[in-house]
């Protein structure tokens, strides 16, 4: 059998990891076919088993960790739902969207080659270069001039 267990018991551990009930895992890890009060008696006891406990738990915490979304792909939930609201949200949260893309992407984390002096053009190209790697479609930076910046008719 060994500290591993048997092929019976890690069926068992899994199958109780998965969600089946101690019983349930019991008779069909075991092939079981006897009294389901019997059954359910050695599933329990196997449950609490000195080797077999530690596997239900590893087991579980496997399937947990499988489940749980990767870091990447909550980054790219988050960052879709932030372009989403940059184009069609209020003017507030769209511009809070924008500079929450903008900090996510270091776009406004000066380089050690780059002066403070760096205008417009290049700062919105520099922008627009960053958000193609992190977004699946990129979305379109406008520039709006600033004699139109106090005009509150929609373009």
């Amino acid at each position: 059998m060994g500290a591993n267990g048997s092929k019976k018991q890690r069926e068992f551990a899994r199958k109780v990891a998965e969600g089946s009930t101690l019983a349930d895992a019991y008779a069909d890890a075991y092939d079981s076919s006897g009294k389901r009060e019997t059954i359910r008696r050695e599933a329990s006891r196997l449950a609490r088993n000195p080797v077999v406990a530690p596997m239900i738990e590893a087991e579980s915490k496997a399937i947990e960790l499988a489940e749980l979304p990767s870091r990447a792909s909550r980054r790219r939930w988050v960052m879709e739902r932030l372009a989403k609201e940059s184009e069609i949200g209020s003017d507030s949260s769209r511009i809070r969207a924008l500079e929450l893309i903008g900090r996510s992407v270091g776009a406004f984390d000066l380089d050690e080659n780059e002066s403070n002096e760096s205008n417009e053009s290049d700062l919105l190209a520099s922008l627009r270069a960053r958000l193609v790697g992190v977004l699946p479609i990129p979305i379109e930076i406008d520039v709006i001039p600033e004699d139109e910046e106090d005009d509150p008719t929609p373009p």
